[in-house]
C-alpha cells in the first residue's frame, strides 16, 4: 500500500512492472499516473456500500458516512483528495457518480419507494462534500462534524426528493 506521499514519486513504469502489465495498459486506462492514483484514491476513500445486517436505512447511512469521515480524516484520506483534484475532470466528476453509486447501494438495498427515500445526490451535496472540504483544508474531528451535516441534512424539506 502507498503512503500520502507515495503517489508523486512512481512513476509509470514502476507501477506497470509491480502489477504486471505493460506501461502502456495504465496510459490506455488513465491518461498517466495522477489518473490512476485518484482512480484508487476515490475506491479508497468512498468504500463499499454494503448494507449492514437489519439495521434501519438511516443507521446504514450514518455508519457508511462515518466511516467515509474517519478514512478522509487520516494523512492517506487528504492525500486521496489531492490526488482526485489533481486528475482530469472525467476522474473529478467520477468521485461524485461513484459515491451516488455507493449511497444507492446503501438505500437500495432496503426496497423503499424512491420517492419516500433519501435521494442520493442530496446526501452527496448536504453531506459529502461539505465534508470533503472540511478534510481539504484541515478540519479535524469531521466524524462529529459528519453526524451533524447528516443531520442537518435530515432537517432539509426536500431531502427525500431530488
Amino acid at each position: 500500500m502507498l503512503d500520502a506521499n507515495a503517489s508523486r514519486d512512481i512513476s509509470v513504469i514502476e507501477i506497470a512492472a509491480l502489477a504486471g502489465v505493460t506501461p502502456s495498459t495504465i496510459y490506455r486506462r488513465w491518461g498517466d499516473a495522477s489518473g490512476l492514483f485518484a482512480d484508487v484514491s476515490i475506491d479508497w476513500l468512498l468504500g463499499k456500500g454494503d448494507p449492514r445486517d437489519a439495521d434501519p436505512i438511516r443507521k446504514d447511512l450514518e455508519t457508511w458516512i462515518s466511516e467515509y469521515a474517519v478514512r478522509l480524516g487520516t494523512p492517506r484520506g487528504r492525500a486521496a483528495i489531492r490526488d482526485v483534484i489533481g486528475a482530469s475532470h472525467s476522474l473529478k466528476s467520477g468521485m461524485f457518480e461513484r459515491a451516488v453509486e455507493v449511497i444507492e447501494e446503501v438505500l437500495g438495498s432496503y426496497g423503499i419507494r424512491q420517492d419516500i427515500r433519501p435521494h442520493a445526490t442530496r446526501i452527496v451535496d448536504v453531506v459529502i462534500a461539505p465534508l470533503t472540504f472540511k478534510a481539504l483544508v484541515g478540519e479535524n474531528e469531521l466524524v462529529s462534524k459528519s453526524r451533524a451535516l447528516m443531520e442537518a441534512a435530515m432537517l432539509v424539506p426536500s431531502f427525500n426528493r431530488s
